[in-house]
């Protein structure tokens, strides 16, 4: 019988922050490679709760930033002024 890998991330949202963050070294590589494509603003796709979002704003870019869970965006909204 398959195992399920779904993870239902409204009901995760509240503590995604414990066990998930920034890996500072992969933010840098972001903002370095889109700051090589002169990018100014970014449409980030599975946001989160915003951890990502926050380090390419303190980067420089604007940020549009979506999720399908609306708990893992209302985090992320508390976290950062992104859009």
């Amino acid at each position: 019988m398959p195992v399920s890998t779904y993870i239902k991330y409204g009901e995760v949202a509240s503590g995604y922050d414990d066990s998930r963050c920034l890996e500072p070294a992969i933010g840098l590589a972001l903002i370095e490679g889109l700051r090589c494509l002169r990018a100014r603003s970014v449409l980030e796709i599975g946001a989160g709760t915003g951890n990502y979002t926050c380090a390419l704003m303190a980067g420089g870019l604007s940020v549009i930033a979506l999720d399908r869970s609306p708990a893992m965006v209302e985090i992320g909204a508390s976290k950062t002024p992104a859009h």
